[in-house]
């Protein structure tokens, strides 16, 4: 049974974050960004932070937690660039998207001195961002409608994604002194506090979203908070927990599959050559980088603000 419990946890994660772009791009329909993005980190952060309470804190100069709020900023711009692309790509676009962030990650630590290249790794990197380039331009080669103006859409989540792997990377030196519920529970505090300002000023000019939001939207919305954000997050920290890090960051790569039945079955997108084939030369990409990486170009304490 203990052999099972790594794999249920993954799976559990994969299964119930990758509803999260499928139903985000309902709400976003009936809600504004910054409100749904307020009413996103409100329900996570209420799942959080009995668990917060009753972890360990170790204590931080008023100068580190600063330093940790800030940076929770770069990670709190993902979120909020979703929301607003999601509504002009694909829901199962918006998710593939994010199998690029070991890419991305490899280059910024690369830039900042982090990570040295390689053959193996370069090799890795060359086909991982032709792969990235063909899922986030391929709108200009289908015929689709659905896909033809997504581009826009893809290149705000992408723009997003490069935020949060900005992140990842610069909050790396607290996540020895800090345990990830703590990270994650600052990340949504600065997420909540940031929409809670911005919210009303969005609300004033479009006031009218409330009296015609339907249950579709309120569903979607209660999805996001709750099972998306809430649960994945216990499922993750747990599959972390009893797992090594390269099992529990394979949830990364299995919620496209999961994303797309979601997205086939309420949207009815399809699944296109462009995708598959971005897709594939991605994971390849990144599959060559893990094996000759130092450190997982992901790290799983922060896997959450994924999107």
């Amino acid at each position: 049974m203990r052999k099972l419990g790594p794999l249920f946890y993954v799976f559990a994660a994969a299964i119930t974050g990758s509803g999260t772009a499928t139903l985000a791009k309902i709400a976003a329909n009936d809600i504004p960004p910054m409100a749904l993005t307020f009413i996103r980190f409100f329900l996570g952060a209420l799942i959080i932070f009995p668990f917060f309470l009753k972890s360990e804190h170790p204590k931080k100069t008023k100068g580190e937690l600063a330093e940790i709020i800030g940076l929770s900023l770069l990670a709190v711009l993902n979120p909020v660039l979703f929301f607003i692309g999601i509504k002009y790509t694909t829901a199962i676009m918006g998710q593939m998207i994010y199998v690029t962030l070991p890419i991305i990650t490899i280059i910024i630590s690369y830039v900042a001195g982090i990570e040295k290249l390689n053959t193996s790794k370069i090799s890795g990197l060359f086909i991982g961002l032709i792969g990235s380039l063909i899922l986030i331009l391929g709108p200009y080669f289908t015929n689709i409608s659905q896909f033809k103006s997504g581009t826009i859409g893809n290149l705000l989540i992408f723009a997003g994604a490069c935020s949060y792997v900005l992140y990842t990377v610069l909050i790396k030196k607290y996540e020895k002194k800090s345990s990830s519920i703590e990270l994650n529970f600052y990340f949504m505090a600065t997420g909540l506090a940031i929409s809670l300002i911005l919210a009303p000023i969005e609300i004033a000019t479009n006031h009218a979203w409330l009296s015609t939001l339907s249950l579709s939207g309120i569903l979607g919305m209660l999805y996001i908070g709750i099972i998306g954000t809430g649960l994945y997050y216990l499922f993750l920290i747990n599959a972390v927990k009893i797992s090594s890090p390269l099992i529990s960051s394979s949830t990364l790569y299995i919620q496209p599959v999961f994303s797309f039945i979601w997205s086939y079955f309420l949207l009815g997108e399809c699944f296109t050559i462009n995708l598959f084939a971005g897709g594939v030369l991605t994971l390849l990409g990144t599959i060559i980088i893990f094996k000759t990486s130092t450190s997982l170009p992901v790290s799983p304490s922060t896997q959450l603000l994924g999107k």
